[in-house]
């Protein structure tokens, strides 16, 4: 479920850059893990938010992604929402469909920290 390929990405992770929701919601129901990163350091939820997605970002942080996990420059889903000015909508669904507990900011980030 967790396999990773030469580049660090997971099947849920695969399944989210292609916008495939029917595949993501079954690797969910599974309990794929949603914090693996990619060498990049990138999570499904930043792909999600990278691809402007609002349907699969509420997915994954129905299924308890973290919007706070950086990725290796950085930056987390909840910092590319707020830098991307169309993102009004996932930055939202960021700030109401995060479960409790899910933002883990006080763990150490990878990349550089400011």
């Amino acid at each position: 479920m967790n396999a990773r390929d030469g580049q660090g990405r997971t099947p849920l992770q695969l399944a989210t850059n292609l916008g495939w929701r029917d595949g993501v919601d079954v690797l969910l129901s599974r309990k794929a893990n949603t914090e693996v990163a990619n060498d990049a350091g990138e999570t499904p939820l930043i792909a999600a938010v990278h691809r402007h997605d609002l349907e699969m970002t509420r997915l994954l942080l129905r299924a308890g992604a973290d919007p706070d996990r950086a990725d290796n420059s950085g930056r987390s889903a909840r910092a590319y929402a707020q830098l991307d000015g169309q993102s009004g909508a996932i930055l939202n669904a960021i700030k109401t469909e995060t479960k409790p507990g899910a933002s883990k900011a006080n763990t150490p980030t990878y990349g550089p920290s400011l």
